[in-house]
């Protein structure tokens, strides 16, 4: 917050500078690393890809647990499907990325 001045009673906005800012960190970057690291905490999180490992980090997580990661190619409708499923009767946690103008016609299934 500014200070109160004596002069006007109102308060000036000063630039402060932020001393406990966070690193910024690109979304993808910090998908991949939350799902590596949600995967060393818990067996049931599985990782859907539909080719996009590289952009989206999750290669990370394919290297570590490769019996948790499937790619399912340019899918993206049966990647949601897949997920629905995992999550339902497999008793799993799906962390899924996909692009959402081809994700949207999950629902034309």
């Amino acid at each position: 917050m500014g200070e109160r001045t004596q002069e006007s009673g109102v308060r000036s906005q000063k630039s402060e500078e932020k001393t406990n800012a966070l690193p910024s960190k690109a979304t993808r970057d910090a998908y991949g690393e939350t799902l590596l690291e949600l995967g060393k905490k818990r067996n049931d999180i599985v990782v859907l890809d539909a080719d996009l490992s590289g952009s989206t980090k999750t290669v990370k997580f394919a290297k570590a647990f490769p019996e948790r990661f499937f790619n399912l190619g340019v899918a993206e409708q049966n990647m949601m499907a897949v997920a629905s499923g995992l999550g339902s009767c497999a008793s799993r946690r799906p962390g899924n990325y996909g692009e959402s103008p081809f994700c949207v016609n999950v629902c034309n299934i």
